[in-house]
This record gives C-alpha cells, sequence and structure tokens, in this order.
C-alpha cells in the first residue's frame, strides 16, 4: 500500500466520501463559472453561494484528516486550510507546481495571487472520470513522472510538504468537463 511519506501521494475510494461528495449536484453546482477562478471563489463566496457544498466539503475534510492524515503523521495535527470546488483546468494548474510554494499560480507565477496558505496535504476529489488530462506527478527527489487518471469518486492526496513534489494537470479540451473538490490540509 502506498503511503504519503514514502510515495508522496496517495489515491484510493473511500464510500463515506463517495456518499457526501454524491449530494453535490454536479449539473447544478458548476453552472457557476466563477468555480474556474481561485480568486473569486473564497470561503465567503462559497458560504455565499454554495453552503450546502461548503457543508459537505467541511465533513469530508474532516474524514480525510481522520482516517488518511492523522495515521500517516501522528505527531502532527491536521488543519483545513482551503476548500473549492474546480471546473476544467485554468493556467496556473497546467504548470507543474506546489500548493505549498507557491499555488497554482507555479513556482515562477504571480505571487501578488497567492491564494494557498501553508498547504502540506493537497487533496484532490474527482467527481467525474475523464481518460484525458491526467494528474501528472513530478518526483524530483527521484526525476519520476507519474500520469495517473483518477475515475469518479477516487480522492487523489499528495504530499506537497516535502520538498521536490510538484503536480499539475496536463492540459486537455475543456468541452470535455471535469469536475474535481480540492481540500488543501496544513500539518501543524
Amino acid at each position: 500500500m502506498t503511503n504519503l511519506h514514502t510515495n508522496l501521494y496517495k489515491i484510493v475510494f473511500d464510500s463515506d466520501i463517495k456518499m457526501l461528495m454524491d449530494s453535490i449536484d454536479c449539473e447544478q453546482t458548476f453552472t457557476d463559472s466563477n468555480l474556474t477562478d481561485d480568486g473569486i471563489q473564497t470561503k465567503e463566496y462559497l458560504t455565499s453561494n454554495h453552503p450546502e457544498a461548503l457543508i459537505v466539503l467541511n465533513s469530508v475534510g474532516s474524514i480525510i484528516s481522520s482516517k488518511y492524515i492523522q495515521p500517516e503523521f501522528p505527531d502532527k495535527t491536521p488543519v483545513i486550510v482551503e476548500m473549492k470546488l474546480n471546473q476544467g483546468h485554468t493556467s496556473g494548474n497546467i504548470e507543474y507546481h506546489n500548493d505549498k510554494e507557491a499555488g497554482d499560480f507555479g513556482l515562477y507565477g504571480d505571487t501578488e495571487k497567492l491564494f494557498q496558505e501553508d498547504t502540506d496535504i493537497i487533496c484532490l476529489y474527482y467527481f467525474n472520470t475523464l481518460d484525458i488530462g491526467p494528474l501528472c506527478l513530478l518526483n524530483k527527489i527521484t526525476n519520476v513522472v507519474e500520469k495517473v487518471y483518477p475515475e469518479a469518486g477516487k480522492l487523489a492526496m499528495i504530499n506537497e510538504g516535502t520538498s521536490g513534489m510538484l503536480h499539475k494537470i496536463e492540459k486537455y479540451d475543456t468541452t470535455n468537463k471535469r469536475y474535481t473538490a480540492r481540500i488543501g490540509i496544513s500539518l501543524q
């Protein structure tokens, strides 16, 4: 079994998380074009425009923290620092980046647009399956690139608290809709 210390990422299917996430109506929720803009999509924005989804994300974040993060990092306290819903990809997340260091604006991007807090573990939940635009994981320590195509209901957790782990979404035709949720966790 993979772990976040050695492999620096883990992909799981969790029926409790899927059951909660299935309560989010993707067809209705993702008609909101602001769900492609991290700058607009603040906690306040989600509270005002998608309060039910925010409740679900809080519950899912708690499950991830207690079931997956805490057992692997028993000397740390997982704290949720970010919750977002994302449709498609942006110019920032198609370049390799590390959310701990520079968020979706890349390591050399516009730091004025840095919205992430101290994210050690980025968790990406996939509402649907696409066989294009994989999640690309670059371990700069081993110089290994892995491309994964998470299926609907899968949760990808990436340890970005370890120096050298980068990720991106391979650019794809956005007429194909990908719906994801992103939960950032800080280890304190």
